[in-house]
Order: C-alpha cells, then structure tokens, then sequence
C-alpha cells in the first residue's frame, strides 16, 4: 500500500511539472499571439496611413491635372486673341494707315486739295486698270480713309496706284 501511495505521488508530482511544462508553454504561445497581434495592429495602422496618403496624393494630381488643362486652355485662349489682334492690326495698317494716290482722266498737272502724295519707302504697288469710270467711287473710298488723293491725267490709260505699308 505504502509503495503504491508513493507511486502515486511520484505520478501525481509528475504529472503537476508537465501541466506546469505545459502552462508556460501555453503563456509563451499567449505572448507570442499578443505580439504578433499588435504588430499585425501595427501594419494595418501603417497600411490606413499609406492608403491616406495616396489618395491625398491622388487628390493633388487630379487637382493638378486640372489646373494644366485649365491654364492649357487659358493659353489657347490668349494665342487665339492675339492670332486675332495680329489680324486686327494687318487689317487696320492696309486700310487707315495706306497712303493713296488717285489718277483719274482730266486735265494734266491738276492737283486735288490734298496734295501731292510722297511714295512710302518699302511700299507695294499695286495697279488696278479701266476704273474710270467708277473714279468718284474710288474717289469717295480714299477720302473716307483719310488718304492724300493727287489727280493727274494719263493719256493712254486712266488708272489707280495705291501704296501700302508693309
């Protein structure tokens, strides 16, 4: 009976230092889980940041994107204008800024109220034949324009110059 009770208490001793053995086990593995949590935690707080972030990011390059296409168009704009003011301004120097001279039939050496009228250094010539008989129309035209208008008569071909800036 002793040697049993004996037998007994050294299994039951045995038996307490493996639940013991297998306690600690457990509280290592309890710890091990902790912390993989918290750096699984950890990652996940890190992974919201980085998405935060690249969705601002996206924000700014759309936001950016949009501000290009909006200057983009504000230079077509401007280029647009200034095609249309360059034209504005070619337009403007062939007709007010032309100084003119009118011939017409008539008497030799007779001269209009303006005057005699200079040839414009660097100036085009251009020629346009059998007008006169619309001569007052074209007269009227060049008076309009503010240009010198000089009479003078061709014995072969009544005519028109006029002399434009370049």
């Amino acid at each position: 009976m002793k040697r049993e009770n004996t037998s007994m208490k050294r299994e039951n001793t045995r038996m307490k230092r493996e639940n013991t053995s297998m306690k600690r086990e457990n509280t290592s593995m309890k710890r091990e889980n902790t912390s993989m949590k918290r750096e699984n935690t950890s990652m996940k707080r890190e992974n919201t940041s980085m998405k935060r972030e690249n969705t601002s990011m996206k924000r700014e390059n759309t936001s950016m994107k949009r501000e290009n296409t909006s200057m983009k168009r504000e230079n077509t704009s401007m280029k647009r204008e200034n095609t249309s003011m360059k034209r504005e301004n070619t337009r403007m120097k062939a007709s007010s800024g032309a100084s003119c001279l009118f011939m017409s039939s008539g008497t030799p050496g007779m001269h209009g109220a303006a005057g005699s009228v200079p040839v414009l250094p660097r100036a085009e010539q251009t020629d346009v034949s059998d007008i006169h008989t619309q001569g007052g129309i074209w007269k009227e035209a060049l008076w309009k324009y503010e240009a010198a208008v000089h009479w003078t008569c061709d014995t072969v071909k009544p005519h028109i110059v006029v002399f434009l800036r370049r």
